[in-house]
């Protein structure tokens, strides 16, 4: 019965020290490169100039009003 208690105890012992093993690939793994492009307005879009003078023209013509 020592027996198979020490080729247990050394076999169970032998796989744990290979579960850790990890062999690294020779080529870090190659990524596609990322491109980013800025969309340009659409020209139906009003910019925001334009909302933000609208805007200070109706403030100042109703205060301007009262």
């Amino acid at each position: 019965m020592k027996r198979y208690a020490a080729a247990f105890a050394l076999l169970s012992a032998a796989s744990a020290a290979q579960a850790g093993s990890y062999d690294a690939p020779a080529d870090p793994p190659v990524m596609p490169p990322v491109i980013v492009e800025d969309d340009a307005a659409a020209s139906s879009m009003p910019s925001a100039g334009l909302v933000l003078g609208l805007a200070a023209l109706i403030v100042f013509g109703v205060a301007a009003g009262n």
